[in-house]
């Protein structure tokens, strides 16, 4: 199986991935290998410690009202909304409230994983971390819209999310959610996250516009990180090899990991 990779915001692939126990271990007995590439927008650095990493610091989506400098924490607690009734309100109110929409909307960045894609491919997953987990369902959303439209089966057959979010729609004017579009992505999923993490309405949000069918959820005790830790991704990478043997759950699966970073 090969995967297309979208690191987080603010980082890139280099440092995203240098750590990555999955990655050895898929590709230790041939199971995977993976396309790494790099967000298209210039970014200031996050401050948070665990979250440095040296330039370039990039971004998938050219946000008008995002900043991320003051770190992750900061901007998690802003994001820690009273009386939220489900992760979709969570959303929306965060994009009302702070992201003022994403300039030159999604088009760019998706035509630019087209390219990719046409020109490296074909592909059989994706993974994405924070905000490249939400350029890669966004992009997947279109992969599967592109198929359909053309009478094909879609060559993607899994994607992975790492604390990530929601695709936004595509005019970039907000995420798309489950209660307000019957749209799904139509592939087995895996959603990395911590319960512990201000932020993990997001995932859940993401997780809720993904089938059922193949759903795993991989709770770990972090918090809006991944853990590069071998003991979480042996999980991950179960995950992957099922899908690969044709051998997926066709109920929701969660997996509770004691991984912390």
């Amino acid at each position: 199986m090969k995967f297309l990779c979208f690191h987080g915001a603010t980082t890139n692939s280099e440092t995203s991935w240098e750590k990555d126990h999955l990655r050895r271990d898929l590709e230790l007995d041939d199971t995977a290998s993976f396309h790494f590439i790099e967000g298209l927008f210039p970014s200031e650095p996050i401050r948070d410690v665990e979250y440095e990493c040296p330039a370039p610091n990039l971004r998938w989506y050219d946000h008008n009202g995002i900043d991320l400098t003051k770190g992750v924490k900061h901007f998690s607690e802003m994001l820690t909304f009273k009386n939220m009734t489900s992760p979709e309100d969570g959303a929306r109110r965060a994009w009302e409230d702070y992201s003022g929409g994403v300039s030159n909307g999604t088009e760019l960045m998706v035509e630019y994983a087209r390219n990719i894609i046409e020109d490296e491919g074909p592909f059989d997953g994706f993974i994405g971390a924070s905000e490249g987990g939400s350029a890669a369902a966004t992009v997947l959303m279109d992969q599967l819209q592109l198929s359909r439209k053309q009478g094909q089966a879609c060559t993607i057959q899994c994607a992975i999310f790492f604390v990530a979010a929601a695709p936004l729609t595509e005019d970039g004017k907000g995420y798309l959610l489950s209660d307000t579009t019957d749209q799904r992505i139509t592939v087995p999923t895996c959603h990395v996250y911590s319960e512990k993490d201000l932020l993990c309405w997001m995932a859940k949000a993401l997780e809720n516009v993904c089938q059922d069918d193949g759903k795993t959820t991989i709770l770990h005790e972090g918090g809006h990180t991944i853990p590069h830790t071998e003991k979480l991704m042996v999980d991950v990478a179960k995950f992957v090899r099922k899908v690969k043997q044709g051998d997926i759950q066709g109920t929701p699966l969660t997996v509770h990991n004691a991984a912390r970073g």
